[in-house]
């Protein structure tokens, strides 16, 4: 017997999506969504630090010391400042069977037309929702098919 794997996906809307009307072709793929840049002015650049005097402070090279947004030192290669202290983490071993799904969901899944003007982007639900889903196909000589939910998304509008 064939084994069929069906995910399932739902527009989180109160207005009907049809997608038929959409205009092809219609993309569905994992993808990175970026922030888009806001307009400059709302960027804050570096900033000379200031002392407890209120003057800027000197580094060991005789230059002003420069902080960024944070506060955080920006060293003249453009990087931030690191600590001289090492730094210790403990490491806990996850099995591969836990990494994949973590890895797969990394992106949201994006739909979107042909020119962009609708983008919606499904993320997955809790799994507690596919484990209580499932459809019934119609098969060959008035049999019903089975076929449980193995992944549930949620897809929300895009805001611009």
């Amino acid at each position: 017997m064939q084994t069929t794997v069906l995910n399932s996906l739902m527009f989180d809307s109160r207005k009907t999506v049809d997608i038929s009307t959409w205009e092809e072709p219609i993309k569905l793929n994992r993808k990175e969504l970026r922030k888009e840049e806001s307009d400059l002015s709302s960027q804050v650049p570096a900033r000379p630090m200031l002392g407890p005097d209120g003057k800027p402070d000197v580094g060991t090279d005789e230059n002003i010391v420069m902080v960024d947004v944070d506060g955080r030192p920006i060293v003249e290669d453009g990087s931030e400042a690191q600590s001289k202290d090492k730094k210790t983490r403990q490491v806990f071993l996850v099995p591969e069977a836990t990494r994949q799904p973590q890895r797969e969901e990394r992106y949201p899944w994006v739909m979107e037309g042909a020119k962009q003007n609708e983008i919606w982007v499904g993320k997955l639900e809790e799994v507690s929702r596919a484990e209580t889903h499932a459809l019934f196909f119609s098969a060959a000589q008035e049999l019903f098919k089975f076929v449980p939910a193995n992944r549930w998304y949620k897809f929300q509008k895009k805001q611009r």
